[in-house]
């Protein structure tokens, strides 16, 4: 299993998610802001059964989600790393993030998809990544420009619009 450690950057110290963390998680699932950009507030049921479903997936791929704090405040931050999700029927290896409103616009977002896509690419040696988010999130779109994912199509998910973006590691390593 992947060192969760990895996932940490500069500025974030990463831990692997486990249910130990629904406090924190169920609390930001119920705030309002930051779930208009994922389709919504969530319940306790909802956000227990997503972290056991984030804990399956570090045991059965060996990597998966973390949640992230601030290296110098220690406060919770948000919630990131590579998640499994089906798409078309097909597994894919998705690089996920959800920040608490008060740390948008600082960049981290891009930070966690940076070092998630290092980790996928040049440890865990994946073909292929994609990033997904719902069509009005704009920052998101930015974050997978930023990094240089090209987009693939629209597409429903949760029967909500969301804009479907792909990078290769072959493309990643010709970046230079």
């Amino acid at each position: 299993m992947l060192d969760p450690e990895v996932f940490s950057t500069q500025r974030l110290v990463a831990s692997k998610i486990g249910l130990e963390h629904i406090d924190l998680i169920a609390a930001m699932h119920q705030n309002p802001t930051m779930m208009a950009t994922l389709g919504g507030l969530q319940d306790r049921q909802r956000t227990q059964q997503g972290l056991e479903t984030q804990v399956q997936d570090w045991q059965q791929a060996g990597y998966g989600l973390c949640v992230f704090h601030d290296r110098a405040s220690g406060a919770f931050v948000g919630r990131g790393g590579l998640r499994l999700v089906q798409l078309d029927n097909q597994p894919e290896t998705e690089i996920a993030y959800a920040l608490l409103p008060e740390w948008w616009g600082q960049g981290l977002a891009t930070e966690i998809a940076r070092q998630a896509r290092a980790v996928a690419f040049a440890q865990l040696q994946l073909d292929s990544l994609v990033l997904f988010t719902m069509t009005t999130n704009y920052a998101s779109q930015r974050v997978a420009e930023k990094l240089g994912m090209v987009y693939e199509r629209n597409f429903e998910r949760a029967n909500l619009p969301h804009v479907l973006f792909r990078q290769t590691r072959q493309a990643w390593a010709n970046l230079g």
